[in-house]
């Protein structure tokens, strides 16, 4: 069974949206790891951040759209430049905390904003998740062959991605 042009466009769109919270999910934890603290409370906090971001960012009532992800690599940038003013302090854990819930918003936004728009869900998670899995292999590469080169420009080349195909997807659904 072919697939419709629009059809395709959503699926690139999901995967690159996997690929893109991978990134950035995996580029907060090294930043901090490097940065911070090498304990399992970094980890935690950024897991712990993210979920409640992704929470909350189901259940906000405006949509966001691509302002939530626009708001999160921001966050994402701010907490880079943080880190890197203090380093090995754990003062700055908080702060970057609230950085990825901010991150996160994106997240659960995404999901409600398309949702709905499948006949069935499975699809939108399916190519999500894969392109998730596809992200932590990349930025896990990525980041052995490039470094923090790689955690610092990675995620503002996948968001201005996401922009692009988040404009041809709409103009394919109009």
């Amino acid at each position: 069974m072919p697939i419709s042009n629009g059809l395709l466009k959503q699926k690139i769109y999901f995967v690159t949206t996997g690929l893109y919270f991978a990134v950035l999910q995996l580029g907060y934890f090294l930043m901090l790891q490097l940065n911070v603290s090498s304990t399992y409370v970094t980890y935690m906090a950024v897991v712990l951040a993210w979920m409640t971001g992704t929470v909350t960012g189901l259940w906000w009532d405006k949509p966001g759209g691509m302002r939530f992800g626009i708001a999160g690599l921001v966050a994402y940038y701010a907490v880079y430049g943080l880190v890197s003013l203090i380093p090995f302090s754990l003062w700055v854990l908080p702060w970057a905390m609230f950085g990825v819930f901010v991150t996160g918003l994106w997240a659960g936004q995404f999901f409600v904003r398309y949702f709905h728009k499948l006949p069935k869900t499975d699809v939108l998670f399916f190519y999500e998740n894969n392109g998730f899995i596809l992200g932590l292999l990349i930025t896990f590469i990525g980041f052995v062959y490039l470094g923090n080169a790689f955690i610092r420009f990675a995620p503002l080349l996948l968001g201005c991605l996401l922009v692009i195909e988040q404009q041809l997807l709409t103009k394919a659904q109009a």
